[in-house]
């Protein structure tokens, strides 16, 4: 069998076995998280913000700050691994940010309407996110984020060097806005690439935290219903759907935090390549 034709076939396997996955949990009631206030459409002045402990999103923080506390900051073997990687499992935990953020589209024009952060304090994880009731409350928001950055060295993405912190920057420049991430940037797509691509069918988030973290998403919103779901919430009110949308953006946060244990566990070969099937 030719390579091309092999690769194909392996891909292929992998795709149905990672689909096949069963969901870790029955999907959540439609709309339902934790701790969130009632929504109502803004006046273009301000902005909702929202904190809360992760371990209240369908308990995964529980295990997770167990296991970020256990490896990091690491002390062990790392040669070979990225710079970006080595700096952030050796540096303070609390010093370093997860974000992800959502749009309304996915041209310059559309707004940020949505940034989800997770940071470590103490012993705990907590998701901080930042919500656009309205189009005009989009620099607002990103004058407090701009601030809450500030305050971190390390920063963490998927797929942030190419879209989430160009993103954000174009939009704080039109809206006067001066925002700077912080300096040193761990963008996991990177070393998910580097380590999973000969053995995933593909690269997206999703696909990974099915293979690393053992669980598939059971009731989330498809990522392409998010900016209809805001267009629809800014135009109605209606705030049903925009309940998943701050689900989804939350659990896109565990899972970077998982993943980023993950990758510092291959780096260190504390923790073996996936095997193809």
């Amino acid at each position: 069998m030719a390579p091309d034709d092999l690769r194909k076939r392996l891909v292929e396997i992998n795709r149905r076995r990672w689909e096949s996955a069963p969901p870790a949990a029955p999907p959540p009631p439609r709309g339902s998280f934790p701790l969130l206030p009632d929504l109502a459409p803004g006046r273009g002045g301000d902005h909702l913000r929202i904190d809360f402990d992760a371990k209240d999103l369908d308990g995964l923080g529980r295990d997770l700050i167990g296991r970020h506390t256990a490896l990091l900051p690491f002390d062990g073997d790392l040669s070979g691994s990225r710079p970006a990687l080595e700096r952030f499992a050796r540096d303070d935990p609390a010093a370093t940010v997860y974000l992800d953020i959502e749009t309304a589209g996915l041209a310059s024009a559309a707004p940020v309407f949505l940034v989800g952060l997770l940071r470590r304090e103490g012993g705990a994880f907590r998701i901080r996110q930042y919500f656009a009731r309205d189009y005009g409350e989009e620099g607002p928001l990103l004058r407090a984020l701009a601030a809450d950055l500030a305050g971190f060295r390390g920063i963490v993405t998927f797929n942030g060097k190419s879209f989430d912190v160009p993103y954000m920057r174009d939009r704080a420049t039109l809206a006067h806005v001066d925002l700077a991430a912080p300096p040193e940037h761990l963008d996991l797509l990177h070393e998910a690439r580097r380590h999973l691509r000969s053995t995933l069918p593909d690269c997206r988030l999703q696909t990974i935290e099915a293979a690393l973290c053992g669980r598939r998403r059971a009731g989330d919103i498809p990522g392409a219903e998010i900016a209809p779901a805001y267009h629809g919430f800014v135009r109605t009110g209606d705030p049903s759907l925009m309940r998943l949308v701050f689900r989804h953006n939350a659990l896109d946060l565990i899972a970077l935090a998982e993943i980023a244990i993950a990758v510092v566990e291959f780096a260190s070969g504390q923790r073996r390549p996936l095997r193809r099937p």
